[in-house]
């Protein structure tokens, strides 16, 4: 179970409005949350799920520091959410699953094909080559597709974590998703080191609609607590 949510009641209430923004003008909003390791970042994301309860669909994603398939692993992490799929099934399995979620999406059967197998490359069953190869727009193009289809039925809340791991090509192609779903009601949730400018310069400045909030530690009393 989690822990008693102490402090922070500020910067919840940040959250919430930005919440009820992005539900109201049914558009999507960037929040990015800032500080150190350990100062309580995942928590408060964890908050603002229980304050929200089922008024929202959440996605959540990791940036991972290396490993295969680091790169877009935050993409293929909500695809699996999105498309019902484990990370245990087979590739027929699998391909079965995103087939179906792709007749979600609008448009003709190609366009619905197409997206079959983009979204069964970045879970990694598609082509050997694997979707290192795939560009950046690409990326972009088949994540918001995918998005919209949640979004469509109820407000998002699309959480990436560890954004200061993250590799160029992954800020870009979120850059481009949060671009296309800027008419869907999605708030996107960023968690990240202070050290976020330093290693991807600008990034804020990018995101239309993007906010810093930055965590400072707890006062005295709220440690006590």
């Amino acid at each position: 179970a989690a822990s008693t949510f102490v402090g922070r009641r500020r910067e919840l209430r940040v959250l919430e409005r930005a919440f009820e923004e992005v539900r109201r003008a049914s558009s999507s909003r960037t929040l990015a949350l800032l500080g150190e390791p350990g100062i309580g970042k995942s928590r408060l994301i964890q908050a603002l799920s229980a304050r929200l309860g089922t008024s929202a669909r959440w996605l959540t994603g990791w940036c991972l520091p290396y490993g295969e398939g680091a790169t877009f692993a935050p993409v293929a992490e909500t695809v699996r959410i999105l498309a019902g799929v484990a990370a245990s099934d087979d590739p027929e399995v699998a391909g079965d699953a995103l087939g179906r979620f792709a007749e979600l999406v609008e448009g003709d059967v190609s366009e619905r094909r197409w997206l079959s197998v983009r979204l069964a490359t970045v879970l990694g069953i598609g082509p050997a080559d694997g979707h290192a190869t795939i560009p950046a727009e690409e990326i972009a193009d088949t994540w918001a597709r995918a998005l919209r289809v949640a979004a469509d039925e109820g407000p998002v809340v699309l959480v990436i974590e560890d954004l200061h791991w993250a590799e160029a090509t992954f800020v870009e192609a979120l850059r481009l998703t949060i671009e296309r779903v800027a008419s869907r009601p999605i708030l996107v949730l960023v968690s990240a080191r202070p050290d976020l400018e330093d290693r991807h310069p600008g990034w804020v400045t990018a995101y239309p609609r993007a906010d810093l909030l930055e965590l400072a530690p707890l006062d005295d009393a709220e440690s006590e607590e």
